[in-house]
């Protein structure tokens, strides 16, 4: 139904609300299918807009009063469950399963719940994460009954199902990208940790790349909580908990944080770095290359090594850090360190022509800019 090429909002269409209205219909002889379709016209619309659309015309369609039955008609209404090998895979013509979870988080939290009524609607949204992560839609359930919610994903952290193992810890990130925040647990992370702590050893990296995620979000609110959770973490870690400290630590190893390096094996070192040598003037849209030579002065050690743009605005300017090479010198050895930048707009960024400037970061430590221009 999604064929490559085609933009991403094309991924809700009008092919797949239509196999889902076949499906409900068998279900549930009211369904006014024909209003459903009529309700959902695409053209012109992005992807979220689209996803709204899909969710209204499931309020209006779905004609039962009883809100807990049209959920389990959804349920049934759902694309297989996705392969634990498949995990983490594109399921392109899946995306719908998003709408369907808009439209449970919506219907339940229009009245107060009780625990039970409560837990009915997570235990729905489980199921569903099983054919598509339904980690956005859990997050209002977060905000309005957090306690509660909380323990119900706890519970799901020991799954064993490997979907919903992973929708217990991407579904309480605290800066989930394109969802609601949680500022809640910006503020404090303790009932987060509590679930991570459980997936910390989890056999399949759909899981514990989100645990990763998770610590990387918190640490940009809570670097100390981080750091110190995983100098824990960091005594005799499984090969999955090694890969959660590296990737948990990134963005506060990007910002030369003390603590994240010691973790990651990193201790003072004497060097010597050359002078950054590159083009002067580069025409926009071209690619900047640029090298320079660093020379080990301490016995043999570990370097993490990242490059440091400074963009040009139209009002002040924007620095953005980047990774560039990890790797360890011997005694008195040298290594070429050398990168390309290509300097085009992108969707997050946009070059503007004037100077800009580079410049690496060491081990946490940053040396001198670098200048050159763009026209």
């Amino acid at each position: 139904m999604f064929e490559a090429g085609s933009s991403f909002s094309s991924v809700i269409n009008e092919k797949c609300v239509k196999e889902l209205a076949i499906k409900i219909a068998r279900i549930d002889k009211k369904f006014d299918q024909k209003n459903f379709l009529g309700l959902c016209k695409f053209d012109g619309h992005k992807f979220g807009a689209r996803l709204n659309l899909v969710k209204i015309a499931l309020k209006t369609c779905l004609l039962s009063a009883d809100k807990r039955k049209n959920c389990l008609i959804l349920v049934k209404s759902l694309p297989p469950e996705i392969a634990s090998h498949d995990a983490g895979k594109s399921y392109w013509d899946h995306f719908i399963v998003m709408a369907l979870g808009d439209y449970v988080q919506e219907v339940a939290l229009e009245t107060p719940l009780t625990k039970k009524d409560l837990f009915f609607y997570l235990s729905v949204l489980k199921e569903m994460t099983k054919a598509f992560s339904s980690e956005a839609s859990v997050r209002p359930f977060i905000i309005k009954y957090p306690k509660e919610t909380m323990e119900f994903l706890l519970s799901c952290a020991g799954d064993k199902n490997v979907h919903v193992r992973r929708w217990a810890s991407e579904g309480c990130r605290p800066r989930l990208p394109l969802a609601i925040a949680l500022p809640k647990f910006k503020n404090d992370p303790t009932p987060v940790l509590a679930i991570l702590e459980k997936l910390k050893d989890d056999p399949h990296d759909y899981v514990y790349r989100s645990v990763a995620n998770n610590l990387n979000d918190i640490a940009k609110d809570n670097p100390r909580i981080v750091t110190a959770l995983l100098k824990k973490w960091n005594h005799n870690p499984s090969s999955s908990r090694s890969w959660i400290i590296k990737h948990a630590l990134r963005t506060l190893i990007k910002k030369g944080n003390a603590e994240a390096l010691e973790i990651m094996g990193i201790k003072p070192m004497k060097y010597i770095l050359n002078d950054i040598s590159h083009q002067e003037k580069i025409k926009k849209g071209d690619t900047l290359v640029f090298k320079t030579v660093i020379t080990n002065r301490s016995t043999a050690g570990k370097y993490i090594v990242d490059y440091i743009l400074e963009f040009k605005k139209k009002s002040g300017s924007r620095e953005k850090v980047f990774k560039l090479a990890t790797f360890t010198l011997k005694a008195n050895e040298q290594r070429e360190i050398s990168g390309k930048i290509v300097l085009k707009d992108y969707s997050t960024r946009k070059i503007t022509l004037g100077e800009h400037s580079l410049s690496l970061q060491i081990n946490g430590k940053r040396h001198k800019k670098s200048h050159f221009e763009v026209y």
